[in-house]
């Protein structure tokens, strides 16, 4: 009889072991899920900054050749500006010498 309820004892805290080692896992998996998924999102996080990153550096880039074409066109502007100058001052100069 002794026996046999040491045996049955056995049994329920071989069933006990089991039982904890099944909840572990549970609780294994269900951890190694979560960190999957935060590490999905912080990669997702990290690809739409890297995105981003790369959308400003295209606009930077986008503004600075504006700025170059503005530059250009300013300097061609100034250039235009002092040949029509001189010209006009050529025309004036040889007109009053042709008075004199």
């Amino acid at each position: 009889m002794k026996e046999i309820l040491k045996a049955r004892l056995m049994e329920e805290e071989a069933e006990k072991i089991r039982l904890e080692k099944e909840r572990l896992e549970v609780e294994r998996k269900k951890q190694a899920e979560k960190v999957r998924i935060e590490l999905e999102e912080a990669e997702k996080a990290r690809q739409a900054l890297e995105l981003e990153r790369i959308k400003l550096e295209q606009e930077r880039l986008m503004v600075k050749q504006k700025e170059e074409e503005l530059r250009l066109r300013a300097e061609a502007e100034k250039e235009e500006e002092r040949r029509s100058r001189k010209k006009s001052c050529s025309t004036r100069c040889s007109r009053s010498e042709s008075f004199s």
